[in-house]
């Protein structure tokens, strides 16, 4: 794996007590870098998170998608949902149509609601914050 990669992988691990916890944002992470969860990089999330190589390569080929250079991910998961995810949905498709994507989980619960974009996340969205982050006037 390269080395940008790995310092974001390394900062999704550090926010969870349990490196298994971190599995599918990782899972994300490397989609979106990479396009796909090719074995080599099911073995290295698996080196990282304590789980077979299997499991993450199973749960990975569930996660569908691969990047798009402008796709936006919006978290479609409960916690989202409940903390505004589905403002964020609307606000978003308002401004960038068919370049939202909603995906089952960016696995960021405790700061729902969230979305992704270019391999970032952006979490504990509110809507002047994602107005912000749209317009390109926030990081």
């Amino acid at each position: 794996m390269n080395e940008a990669l790995e310092q974001r992988a390394r900062q999704l691990l550090s926010r969870y007590p349990r490196p298994s916890g971190a599995l599918m944002p990782l899972i994300d992470l490397v989609l979106t870098d990479l396009g796909a969860c090719e074995p080599e990089a099911a073995r290295w999330i698996a080196g990282l998170t304590g789980l077979s190589a299997a499991a993450v390569a199973g749960i990975a080929s569930s996660r569908g998608g691969g990047r798009s250079a402008d796709g936006v991910r919006v978290c479609a998961g409960l916690s989202c949902r409940l903390m505004g995810g589905d403002e964020v949905d609307r606000r978003l498709r308002e401004r960038l149509g068919d370049l939202v994507i909603p995906v089952p989980c960016l696995g960021v619960c405790s700061a729902a609601p969230a979305f992704e974009r270019g391999g970032r996340l952006f979490e504990g969205l509110t809507p002047e914050r994602l107005d912000d982050l749209v317009s390109g006037e926030a990081a």
